[in-house]
């Protein structure tokens, strides 16, 4: 949630996301009004192999393929289906590193008989999965920049 987030940490702070140029610097403890956000993502194929449907109404087959694009919070997915974005839930082997928020796709479970509780695999011709969020924030002095580390700052979802 773009809001009012308080940072952990000491983070730099980006003309533009993907910059290596610092503007400047949010302290530790210091609060800050998160703006907007950009995530850049590499998708990961992803088949599906047995019968599945949830609560945002995806509805999948044996044989589809779809794309995880990014993790949203509170056990939803983005994904890419049929030449569209999606949200998709109970996705249940999906793993996020907490610190870095990149996808590893070698920690992805597998399962060897298909069933509701195993109904995807990773694509054989998956690669990693990389996702930068990247959020811009204003200082209360008016400096405004670009952060690639949003776990460096609480308040930003939806439990605080």
């Amino acid at each position: 949630m773009y809001r009012t987030w308080r940072a952990l940490r000491d983070t730099p702070l980006h003309p533009a996301p993907r910059s290596p140029q610092v503007v400047g610097r949010v302290a530790a403890g210091e609060t800050v009004a998160a703006l907007t956000g950009i995530v850049y993502a590499r998708p990961v194929p992803v088949e599906v192999i047995h019968q599945h449907s949830d609560s945002n109404g995806v509805a999948l087959a044996p044989g589809e393929r779809f794309y995880l694009l990014d993790y949203v919070g509170e056990g939803v997915h983005r994904i890419w289906l049929n030449g569209a974005p999606r949200l998709l839930d109970a996705l249940g082997l999906y793993w996020v590193d907490p610190e870095s928020q990149r996808t590893d796709v070698s920690r992805f479970g597998s399962c060897d008989a298909p069933s509701p509780a195993c109904w995807w695999r990773i694509a054989p011709d998956a690669r990693q999965q990389r996702t930068e969020w990247w959020v811009e924030l204003r200082r209360s002095d008016g400096i405004e920049g670009w952060s690639d580390r949003p776990e460096a700052f609480a308040n930003k979802d939806a439990c605080g």
